[in-house]
């Protein structure tokens, strides 16, 4: 049975929805649908600009490739793509480290 990743209880990130969506690369971006990627909430049919997104704040929270790709929708040889596209430092297994612009809140 292969394991499940699942991030601290209770921690919810964010990313900027001050404008809830917004142009990149000629695609429109939906940042709430990022953010609930993020955070492991179920979404369908993000584009490759907003899977992007997803996927470079989850390398950043050293979140494991594969699981990036299933939250995602994407192969995770493109997560492998977007991950050296960044130049994000990886750790001993393989997993980009580092920090996110995304906030962190626990709630109490």
């Amino acid at each position: 049975m292969p394991t499940i990743y699942r991030p601290a209880a209770r921690t919810r990130h964010y990313v900027s929805t001050t404008r809830t969506a917004a142009r990149t690369g000629g695609q429109l971006v939906d940042h709430i649908a990022v953010e609930r990627a993020i955070n492991g909430e179920p979404v369908t049919g993000l584009n490759e600009a907003e899977q992007h997104l997803a996927a470079v704040h989850m390398l950043r929270l050293d979140v494991p490739m594969a699981e990036i790709a299933r939250r995602v929708g994407a192969e995770t040889k493109q997560v492998v793509r977007w991950r050296d596209q960044q130049d994000t430092p990886k750790n001993h297994r393989g997993h980009a480290t580092g920090r996110t612009n995304a906030r962190t809140h626990t709630a109490r």
